[in-house]
C-alpha cells in the first residue's frame, strides 16, 4: 500500500513540476527537460553495457589464459615423464 501511495505522490509531484515549468518557461522547456532525461538514461544504459561487456571480456581472457597455462603445464609434464623413462 505504501508503494502505491509513494508512486501517486511522485506522479503528483512530477505533474506539479511540469505545470510550473510550462507556466514559467513555456511548454518547450518541459519537452527539453524530457529530452535531457532520456539522453541521460541512454548514456547510463550505454555505460552499464560497456562495463558489463568489459567485465565479460576480462573474464574470458583470464579463463583462456588459465586454460593455456594448464595445457602448457600438462605438455611439459608429459615431456618430463617421457624424458625420465
Amino acid at each position: 500500500m505504501d508503494l502505491f501511495v509513494q508512486k501517486k505522490q511522485r506522479e503528483n509531484m512530477r505533474d506539479d513540476l511540469r505545470k510550473m515549468i510550462s507556466e514559467t518557461l513555456g511548454p518547450s522547456a518541459w519537452q527539453e527537460l524530457i529530452k535531457m532525461e532520456n539522453e541521460i538514461r541512454q548514456k547510463q544504459k550505454d555505460a552499464q553495457y560497456k562495463r558489463i561487456e568489459r567485465k565479460e571480456t576480462i573474464i574470458a581472457w583470464c579463463a583462456g589464459l588459465v586454460l593455456f597455462l594448464i595445457c602448457v603445464g600438462a605438455l611439459f609434464g608429459f615431456v618430463w615423464v617421457a624424458v625420465k623413462r
